[in-house]
């Protein structure tokens, strides 16, 4: 049974991993079922997307953009990160393919650069898939 479960699971990752390959080669996105535009319709009508308070939140204490657009190369000059990538979502509504509070969260964690969390305690937050907090002592 393990090992059943193994290969399953195996078979799973490589056929998800070769949806997104065919996926990223380019091609045009379907349109969305009628499942699809039902269930992301019945999202926008639960839940609060008129208020617009997480958008001010998320720019308390910013000092400064991350350099490059976000982009961060490896020392071989490979691009490791881009957050430009996520650019198409930027000031725009969520297309009836995408659930809509799945894209607000990606308009939030676009917001990216160095961060004043409180007095001596800095977030450097979007050079990655989570943030790093420096706090400021008495000797640096």
């Amino acid at each position: 049974m393990m090992q059943s479960r193994g290969l399953f699971q195996v078979i799973v990752s490589l056929t998800v991993g070769a949806l997104f390959a065919v996926t990223a080669q380019g091609q045009e996105p379907k349109p969305a079922t009628a499942e699809t535009r039902k269930a992301n319709a019945a999202v926008l009508k639960a839940l609060p997307f008129k208020d617009q308070q997480d958008f001010k939140d998320i720019k308390r204490g910013f000092i400064e953009a991350l350099p490059n657009k976000g982009m961060i190369k490896n020392s071989s000059g490979e691009t490791v990160w881009d957050l430009s990538a996520y650019e198409f979502a930027d000031g725009k509504p969520a297309p009836d393919t995408v659930n809509p509070s799945l894209w607000r969260q990606l308009q939030l964690l676009s917001e990216a650069g160095l961060y004043q969390v409180a007095p001596g305690i800095y977030q450097v937050r979007g050079a990655d898939l989570s943030n790093i907090t420096f706090i400021e002592g008495d000797r640096g």
